[in-house]
């Protein structure tokens, strides 16, 4: 569950490029 959590927080920027894109979809 800690590595999730680093995992989210390491790499916030991936998810907004993949929410960008799903929405620009």
């Amino acid at each position: 569950m800690r590595e999730f959590f680093l995992n989210v927080t390491r790499y916030p920027r991936y998810l907004v490029a993949f929410t960008l894109g799903v929405m620009n979809s």
